[in-house]
């Protein structure tokens, strides 16, 4: 899947923000001639992101903003009188690349109708590139059903790719945030550390301080460095106290510096950069 994820984070930096200058049509007759093409190839779905890469995408126009509307590049294509009977071919088919242009030209013409279905396929779809667009589909539709693309998340993502992650957390927060409170408490350590820190980036009841300072002193070492993080993405100062303890420990050494000097408490940065000269660290 790796290869994809790729794929998919590249054309995402490269179309993000930018409308598209490629005429719709020249999609269309692309999409219905897939279609008809049953060894629809690789060598093909290369070919259709490199001629087609800003359709593919829905983009921001105004990525600086939270409430930033999206525009969806092949949203007319949703009135296109051959469009159902072709999208629905593809997803049938038994070509993975055919069931991948479905779920990414679904996305990128937000249309809703089919949320379902995809929900259904980031449980049921066989393969990994099938897997990766239906969930990017599904959040580029702004779904809220966040619980299960958040459990997809756990099956799949590696903590090290974050373009999901960035994706997912744009989600509705009227269920995002339910739904990573809840998740936040399981014992399984990936969810506790991808929840904590999605609620570090969109939850600003006050209580998601606390609850982020009561997971640095009491969660396991193997996740406290989530935790620890979840400080400096929440910009909460007057951590020294907290967090000092955890500078002896090897594996948590360099998270907790990172903290300190981001806390905007100035004893807490004046302190890492003392103890960082002290140690040679």
């Amino acid at each position: 899947m790796k290869v994809y994820f790729a794929l998919l984070i590249v054309l995402i930096l490269n179309s993000c923000s930018r409308k598209s200058d490629t005429p719709i049509g020249h999609f269309i007759n692309y999409f219905e001639k897939a279609t008809s093409q049953p060894n629809f190839s690789d060598e093909d779905v290369e070919r259709l992101f490199s001629e087609y890469s800003q359709l593919m995408f829905p983009y921001s126009t105004n990525p600086a903003s939270e409430q930033n509307g999206l525009v969806y590049p092949l949203s007319e294509i949703k009135t296109n009188p051959d469009y159902q009977k072709n999208i629905q071919q593809l997803l049938s088919s038994e070509n993975e690349n055919h069931r991948m242009l479905a779920y990414v030209t679904i996305g990128a013409s937000n249309d809703t109708a089919y949320a379902s279905l995809l929900r259904e396929r980031i449980k049921t779809e066989k393969s990994e590139q099938g897997l990766a667009w239906s969930a990017m589909a599904l959040m580029y539709m702004r779904d809220n059903h966040t619980t299960e693309l958040f459990d997809f998340l756990i099956a799949h993502e590696d903590f090290g790719d974050t373009h999901f992650i960035s994706t997912y957390i744009l989600l509705p927060k009227d269920s995002l945030i339910p739904t990573c409170r809840k998740k936040v408490l399981e014992d399984n350590t990936k969810s506790k550390a991808l929840a904590l820190q999605v609620l570090a980036e969109v939850d600003e009841h006050p209580s998601t301080d606390s609850l982020i300072r009561e997971a640095v002193r009491t969660w396991h070492s193997d996740v406290k460095g989530y935790a620890i993080a979840a400080l400096r993405m929440r910009k909460l100062g007057d951590v020294k106290e907290l967090v000092e303890p955890f500078l002896n420990d090897e594996n948590l050494r360099q998270v907790t510096l990172q903290t300190l000097l981001a806390s905007p408490t100035e004893a807490d940065s004046l302190f890492a950069i003392e103890v960082k000269s002290k140690n040679n660290w």
